[in-house]
């Protein structure tokens, strides 16, 4: 293989269906230089591989679940990793970019060919692709330095009440003042992934979600851009002007299931850099912090468990008083109360330590996910 070989990535679920009730994906390489291809779709497709004047294909590796089948010039070796066909295949069959599964497929590539990753395409269905002269690369979302929780322009006329609220009216943060039950919506997040975030943080401008099968959604309050940190996540929440994330199966390895991890920044997540890591590992997938204190719940229960963040400590249960169905978000407060997002829909408080029921506010739409914070004027320590 050239040492300048580039490794090219494209990912599908499916091809689109062509006139002739065949699926196939056309792939013309125009990039000038030597390329390796990997092509990865999970139903069958036939891969039908052209090359422009000035490029060269060394190398084709196939992954797929479903049998693939590629036409390529000839001379180009092709290999093929399917399980229908050899049982076996070179990594998760990722279309987005970036998502843990496609990282994953992405150093399968790499290992398997000795190249550093030059480009990644992909989506759910496509009939064609063109690996051509790079273009310019988006400008990256502006960040916010930020630290103490922001809310969006236009409702800070809720942080006057003893207690005020995030979250999600299907892709719109929404504010919710405790004391009233008013809301005021913000700029709606340009991303369609919100409707199963359960667990929120909130530091400065940004809210944190875990999104399934993409990884930890950094989303912005000011503009809703979008950053995505590609770790396998079921719940996020904020400690200590930081994040701490409980891990979710990652598709290779189960031993990081329901393990607390603790990130300085979204940058540190997106590197996988983690600060610590907790030793308790709740069985949950809703979480909040109040203070050192952490709350953890299954997705539908009468039950919470907490524990110290900053200490070994055995896992306590919190009773709910009259409640017992599915959490669509919780948070602790630092006046003792226990905030839970219902589903008919409403916010339910309870005592955090006692779980005695607290009182109810209807809400005007369904929400997903909640992170709460005091009038004090500090976020939750």
């Amino acid at each position: 293989m050239g040492s300048g070989a580039q490794l090219h990535v494209i990912g599908i679920y499916q091809a689109a269906l062509g006139t002739d009730g065949t699926r196939s994906v056309q792939v013309r390489v125009t990039r000038a230089g030597s390329s390796v291809l990997v092509l990865s779709a999970y139903t069958a497709t036939t891969w039908n591989v052209t090359v422009g004047s000035g490029a060269r294909v060394e190398r084709i590796i196939v992954n797929g679940y479903h049998a693939q089948k590629v036409s390529a010039p000839a001379g180009v070796p092709v290999e093929l990793h399917s399980y229908d066909q050899t049982r076996d295949y070179v990594g998760p069959f990722a279309h987005e970019w970036p998502t843990y599964d496609a990282t994953q497929l992405v150093n399968a590539s790499e290992d398997l060919v000795e190249r550093n990753l030059s480009s990644f395409r992909g989506c759910y269905e496509a009939a064609s692709f063109e690996i051509g002269e790079p273009g310019t690369l988006r400008p990256e979302n502006t960040v916010s330095t930020a630290s103490e929780p922001v809310v969006p322009r236009g409702c800070e006329h809720l942080t006057t009440e003893s207690a005020y609220c995030m979250t999600f009216n299907y892709n719109t943060p929404t504010v919710v003042g405790l004391d009233s039950g008013r809301t005021c919506a913000g700029v709606p997040a340009k991303i369609f992934d919100l409707y199963d975030i359960s667990s929120l943080a909130w530091n400065g401008n940004y809210l944190y979600g875990c999104i399934y099968d993409r990884g930890l959604a950094r989303i912005s309050l000011v503009d809703g851009s979008v950053d995505i940190a590609p770790i396998a996540c079921q719940a996020v929440t904020s400690y200590r002007n930081g994040l701490i994330t409980l891990l979710d199966y990652d598709g290779s390895n189960h031993s990081v299931l329901n393990t607390l991890v603790q990130f300085d920044t979204f940058r540190n997540a997106a590197r996988h850099v983690t600060s610590c890591t907790l030793n308790n590992r709740p069985h949950a997938s809703r979480m909040a912090t109040g203070g050192d204190r952490g709350y953890f719940a299954w997705h539908s229960t009468d039950s919470i468990e907490t524990f110290a963040l900053n200490r070994n400590e055995s896992p306590q249960t919190i009773k709910l008083q009259g409640y017992n169905g599915w959490i669509m978000g919780m948070d602790a407060t630092e006046d003792g109360r226990l905030h839970i997002v219902g589903t008919n829909p409403e916010l339910l408080s309870f005592n955090s330590t006692t779980g005695a029921a607290l009182g109810k506010k209807p809400l005007p739409f369904s929400p997903t996910g909640l992170i709460c914070k005091t009038r004090s004027g500090t976020a939750l320590p």
